[in-house]
C-alpha cells in the first residue's frame, strides 16, 4: 500500500499473504491510517497498481483513483487478482480482573502504532489493579497473548495470565508478530513501564534509524532519552525471522550491520529495563 493514508507517497507498506487460503492473490494487514488517500501497487513500483473512489469496500481497476481512506485502525484485505478490497476495523486490547474494566468480559482498547513504520506495535498507558490479565485481538479469545512474566516478558497464543503485582499506573507496550499467521506462531513480546508523570512517556518516533534505507551500517538514535541499562537487540524480517540478535551496554548506543540482509524491510526491537521499542527500516542493495 501506499499513500498520505499511511505515511506518504514514497514508500510502500507491505502486506502479508494470507496462510488462511490457498490463493496466493490474497494480502493481510493490519494498520492504523489517518485520512487520506490510498493505493495498491506491486513490486514498490507504478507499472501495477489498484484503486476506486470507494470505502470501505471495493474493486480496485488498474490505475483507478486513489481511495479515500478514514482515520482508524483497519485490518485491510486484498485480492491481487480480482481487485477486490475491504477495510474492517481492527483492536488489541487488555482484559481481565487487573485490566481497567476489572473482568473477563469487556477490553480496554490500546493504539496500533501510528508512524506506520512498526507494524504490529501496540501501546496504551492504562491504571491497572493487582491480579491477572491478557491481551486479545479484536475483542475476541480466538487470538490472544498471555505470558507468565511481569513486567515485560514474551507472551503466546494462548499462554498464562500475566500477573499484575503491583497497582499502577502503567505505559503497556506489545510487539505482535505477523498477526496473520498460523495460530501456534501469535506471539508477542511485552513490557509494563511505571508512569509517575507525563514526562515519563516514551515516544517511539523519538527513535530514528539512519541511513534508511541502509546498504551496510545502520545507526539508532534515540531523541531526548537516556534509556538506562543494557539492550537486547533483535532484529527480525517481516515474516517473522530472526537475523541477528547483540546485546549492547546502552541504548543510546547502537549500531549495526546489514551488509549481508537481502534487500527488504525488517523490523529491529530493542528490550531493556523499563522499556521495548521497534521500528522498521529498509535494507537497499
Amino acid at each position: 500500500m501506499i499513500g498520505d493514508a499511511v505515511g506518504g507517497w514514497d514508500d510502500d507498506i507491505d502486506m502479508f499473504k494470507n496462510p488462511s487460503v490457498t490463493s496466493p492473490d490474497e494480502w493481510l494487514i493490519t494498520i492504523t491510517t489517518t485520512d487520506g488517500g490510498l493505493k495498491f501497487r506491486a513490486d514498490d513500483a507504478w507499472d501495477v497498481d489498484w484503486g476506486e473512489d470507494n470505502f470501505p469496500l471495493g474493486t480496485g481497476t488498474q490505475g483507478g483513483d486513489n481511495i479515500p481512506v478514514i482515520a482508524g485502525t483497519w485490518t485491510i484485505a486484498f485480492n491481487s487478482s480480482t481487485g477486490d478490497f475491504s477495510f474492517t476495523p481492527a483492536s488489541v486490547g487488555t482484559i481481565g480482573p487487573a485490566s481497567p474494566t476489572a473482568g473477563w468480559d469487556d477490553d480496554e482498547n490500546m493504539d496500533a502504532a501510528a508512524d506506520h513504520t512498526t507494524p504490529g506495535l501496540w501501546t496504551g498507558t492504562q491504571t491497572l489493579g493487582t491480579g491477572e490479565m491478557k491481551f486479545r485481538f479484536n475483542d475476541d479469545w480466538a487470538v490472544n497473548w498471555g505470558g507468565a512474566d511481569f513486567p515485560m516478558g514474551a507472551s503466546a497464543q494462548d499462554g498464562p495470565n500475566i500477573n499484575i503485582t503491583a497497582a499502577d499506573l502503567y505505559f503497556i507496550s506489545l510487539q505482535t508478530t505477523n498477526p496473520f499467521a498460523m495460530p501456534d506462531e501469535y506471539n508477542g513480546d511485552f513490557s509494563f513501564t511505571t508512569v509517575t508523570s507525563t514526562s515519563d512517556l516514551f515516544n517511539v518516533n523519538d527513535v530514528k534509524l539512519y541511513p534508511n534505507p541502509a546498504t551496510d551500517m545502520v545507526t539508532v538514535n534515540i531523541e531526548g532519552a537516556e534509556l538506562a541499562g543494557d539492550a537486547e537487540v533483535m532484529i527480525y524480517d517481516m515474516t517473522g525471522k530472526l537475523m541477528q540478535m547483540n546485546n549492547y551496554p546502552s541504548a543510546n548506543n547502537i549500531a549495526f550491520n546489514v551488509s549481508n540482509f537481502p534487500t527488504g524491510f525488517y523490523v529491529i526491537q530493542m528490550r531493556g529495563e523499563g522499556f521495548l521499542i521497534s521500528k522498521r527500516f529498509a535494507v537497499a542493495k
